[in-house]
């Protein structure tokens, strides 16, 4: 068989794959998207055996390192303690931001006094936590560019954590 009979025959079933059944309709009423479906005069009270109940959360805990995203490799960041009122101590730049072709893909991390944080072209800088840049260094690999791989050049390593 020649390769444009088959290319033919080819598109001709992809072409009558489309000529299946009609979906069903089903019959019935229809509930907008954002409409509530119990409607106005829903209970929307809690239920009396949940309402005394107490809540009790674990001791607050300061913490002066945070080396990954969720606070450890169980995503269980704890009771983290914080100030009645937060507010911004510094800020500073880090390097180049999400662009169209490149993008941000590190969450920063706290160790040792420092924030480490990577910017979109895989440049790593290294913060004091009272915001003064201390060191900062490419990752690019020779012969890469900066926007071929995501994470810093270096590949990327999945598993459990041991």
């Amino acid at each position: 068989m020649t390769y444009g009979r088959t290319i033919g025959i080819l598109a001709v079933l992809a072409t009558l794959t489309a000529c299946g059944p009609k979906e069903d309709i089903l019959e019935g009423e229809r509930f907008g998207v954002r409409e509530a479906v119990l409607g106005e005069t829903a209970d929307t009270a809690a239920e009396p055996r949940t309402q005394s109940r107490k809540i009790t959360l674990p001791k607050q805990v300061s913490r002066a390192d945070m080396p990954q995203l969720g606070g450890n490799a169980m995503h269980l960041a704890g009771h983290d303690a914080l100030a009645a009122l937060p507010t911004r101590l510094w800020s500073t730049s880090i390097g180049a931001g999400d662009q169209r072709r490149h993008r941000i893909t590190a969450t920063p991390v706290i160790a040792g006094g420092r924030v480490f944080a990577m910017d979109s072209r895989s440049r790593v800088t290294a913060v004091s936590t009272g915001g003064a840049e201390l060191w900062n260094r490419d990752l690019t690999l020779p012969g890469e560019r900066t926007g071929d791989a995501s994470g810093g050049g270096w590949p990327s390593v999945t598993g459990g954590c041991s």
